[in-house]
């Protein structure tokens, strides 16, 4: 599981309350949007009031605009919010009314959505979010084979064969929560958050639940304190983290075998857009029904992947040592690095880090060299992908 470049920026956990149904809410209507999937971030072009801009479609977050996207689009900011994000840290936005937002082949007027603070570091490399206040007005499909997002009010029957693969959406009518079974037995209900990269993450919380007696097939690979992902707020404070294999993983009648899962400080476990790679994803929120319609339906794919020794992350503009798994290794999270198999690095471009990475890490060695500031001087090691 690759953590470098950075875990997708969402905002989620604001209060829904404030976001209210926009004008297109009582019509009919199809819209169709290609979408780019950069380093599991999935982009498309939205319009508002004719200025256009890169969007994340992001089910685990409401819809939100940049404060330097919101001024070249004429938008008024309203009252101040506080909310937090996806690692649970405070954020500040500003309540803003889109007059227009065009997006695939609909426009949606008086959406209410949410600003970043100026200076906020997802300004980066995006300019706003399609997120669940609007994706919640009709059915949403995702097609990463296509790079097809379809969304539409059209509720007539799915396929009934489609119907082994329907989910129960739980909870309120804001995020997509789904139940998934680890060796055939009830374990975890679990937010389809398509702005988060990785295929599953266990919340911290449902793992301190787990017991030698009750494991369900969950085995600890390595654990270690440090920090993966960035949120609306910056990156995430220092904390414990589990890196888990999970024997057997099932989504209604699809499974996956050897799934490995790094524990997550967010308040829910989240399933993240890697899923996409195996089928494709239908939100039917107004029947309040998920489907995953998996493109190879008989085959159960071994999801086991390899994790470096050392996860580089960005921070400040520079690499830094982000997780350490292994105690024995002199470098420790927050360590900053300076070259990776012998390439130097200074200052680093986030945009650049969050959607395309910066490097690549061939085989299941590598050599960093990192500033040690325990000894106050440069230190090189080799680290290993296992």
């Amino acid at each position: 599981m690759s953590h470098f470049p950075l875990t997708p920026v969402r905002l989620g956990a604001l209060v829904l309350s404030f976001l209210f149904a926009c004008a297109l809410t009582a019509q009919s209507f199809r819209a169709v949007a290609p979408f780019t999937n950069e380093n599991g971030k999935l982009l498309t072009e939205v319009s508002i009031n004719g200025i256009k801009g890169r969007f994340l479609l992001d089910t685990g977050a409401p819809t939100c605009v940049s404060h330097s996207f919101a001024q070249k689009a004429g938008l008024s900011l309203g009252e101040t919010l506080r909310g937090s994000d996806s690692n649970g840290q405070s954020v500040a936005t500003q309540l803003v009314t889109i007059p227009a937002l065009q997006f695939g082949d609909a426009t949606f007027t008086q959406l209410q959505a949410l600003c970043w603070e100026k200076g906020n570091p997802t300004e980066a490399f995006i300019d706003g979010i399609i997120g669940y206040n609007l994706m919640q007005l009709g059915t949403s499909i995702f097609d990463l084979r296509r790079q097809r997002f379809t969304f539409t009010t059209d509720t007539r029957p799915h396929n009934p064969e489609a119907e082994r693969y329907a989910l129960p959406l739980l909870g309120g009518k804001a995020y997509p929560y789904i139940p998934i079974r680890f060796e055939g037995q009830p374990a975890d209900t679990v937010m389809f958050d398509s702005g988060a990269a990785d295929f599953y993450e266990m919340s911290t919380r449902r793992f301190a639940r787990l017991s030698p007696a009750d494991s369900l097939g969950v085995r600890l690979l390595a654990k270690g304190t440090g920090v993966l992902s960035m949120g609306a707020a910056g990156i995430e404070r220092p904390s414990e983290k589990h890196r888990l294999l999970i024997s057997s993983l099932a989504l209604a009648e699809a499974k996956f075998h050897n799934v490995t899962s790094i524990t997550t400080s967010a308040n829910d476990s989240r399933i993240g857009s890697e899923l996409l790679t195996h089928g494709i994803v239908v939100i039917d929120y107004p029947q309040r029904k998920f489907y995953f319609l998996p493109y190879t339906p008989d085959s159960i794919p071994d999801l086991y992947v390899k994790e470096w020794d050392v996860v580089i992350t960005v921070t400040d503009g520079h690499l830094t040592a982000g997780m350490v798994w292994y105690e024995q290794l002199p470098i420790r999270s927050g360590d900053r690095i300076v070259a990776v198999n012998g390439q130097r690095f200074d200052k680093v471009d986030l945009r650049t880090a969050v959607t395309q990475g910066l490097f690549a890490m061939p085989g299941d060695t590598a050599t960093i060299t990192f500033l040690n500031p325990r000894t106050q001087r440069e230190e090189r090691i080799e680290i290993g992908r296992r």
